[in-house]
């Protein structure tokens, strides 16, 4: 497998883990036609820095992130108002560290930025550039949103190395996390 594919599967996993643990939710996954641009309201970022460089964006209608947030918070919010927006932080938080959780033993560890929430009127992430970029949409019967994953390597050794350190403390928190998702499903 690539490691664009590793990448791929690790974050549709992390996705549907958050929330599955979270939410109990079970979501559908495609992968959006580039002519099927969802016309996002609210896009949550977090930077990655290390062995890969880049960003992971969670992009969502308004609708979409209430009906997200009230699921998270087991409460009816038809607005988007800040707690919205930590709520949206703190899904792409989850999602994130699961990413790097689920990566951390292929020696692509990388650290995570604060996540940002961007509120606006029909968004869409653009790039350019020598990167790569993974995107998905989930979708449940409440919502839809697409997650976004735009990297590339960094061939810096001295981050290689950091990481590979950090790789091995991080692979036994991906069993933690993997037991407590088991254990969280009836598994």
């Amino acid at each position: 497998m690539s490691l664009k594919s590793d990448l791929e599967s690790a974050l549709v996993d992390s996705v549907r883990d958050s929330f599955r643990t979270v939410m109990n939710v079970e979501l559908e996954v495609s992968d959006p036609a580039a002519s099927d641009m969802l016309n996002a309201e609210l896009i949550c970022t977090i930077g990655t820095a290390g062995k890969l460089e880049g960003s992971l964006s969670v992009s969502v209608p308004e609708t979409g992130a209430c009906a997200i947030v009230s699921r998270m918070l087991q409460d009816t919010i038809t607005r988007v108002t800040p707690d919205v927006c930590d709520g949206m932080r703190e899904l792409a938080n989850m999602v994130a560290g699961g990413l790097k959780l689920r990566v951390a033993n292929q020696d692509c560890s990388f650290d995570i930025s604060i996540p940002t929430v961007v509120q606006g009127r029909v968004m869409h992430i653009t790039v350019t550039g020598d990167v790569d970029k993974i995107i998905r949409r989930f979708s449940s019967p409440e919502f839809v949103f697409d997650v976004e994953f735009i990297f590339k390597l960094n061939h810096d050794s001295q981050s290689a190395q950091t990481g590979a350190a950090k790789a091995v403390s991080k692979a036994s928190a991906l069993e933690r996390l993997k037991a407590m998702t088991a254990k969280a499903s009836g598994g």
